[in-house]
């Protein structure tokens, strides 16, 4: 995984980091989002409409994309400002990036919850 812990720059004390919580506002979705989403949308339907293929023809053609990828890198950042990153494997599941913060934290009775920004969308063990 090759695990690096580092501290972004101007890195403020735990309670100046806590005093500027971000808004919940910000994980709203704007115009820009929609329009993004639509654009997506689009693209898929428009996938959908092309021509027929057999399940394993599909099935090489997803295995053919996604081998491009050798490794995601992930970046858990800590209320603390710490950030944790390490690589995964695009095949590895939500649950072995759980278990990774969890065995990083040290104390497994910790409790923690992954998401994603923006927008804001927890990430299911």
């Amino acid at each position: 995984r090759e695990p690096i812990v580092f501290t972004s720059d101007g890195a403020q004390s735990p309670e100046v980091a806590q005093s500027q919580e971000i808004p919940e506002g910000f994980f709203e979705v704007t115009v820009n989002d929609v329009q993004t989403l639509a654009q997506n949308l689009k693209q898929k339907v428009s996938l959908l409409d092309g021509p027929l293929m057999t399940r394993s023809h599909r099935e090489a053609l997803e295995a053919a994309k996604l081998q491009q990828y050798e490794r995601a890198t992930v970046r858990v950042q800590f209320p603390s400002r710490v950030s944790l990153q390490a690589f995964f494997n695009p095949f590895e599941t939500v649950g072995a990036l759980y278990e990774f913060v969890r065995q990083s934290l040290g104390d497994a009775s910790t409790k923690f919850e992954l998401y994603t920004t923006p927008p804001k969308r927890a990430l299911k063990d």
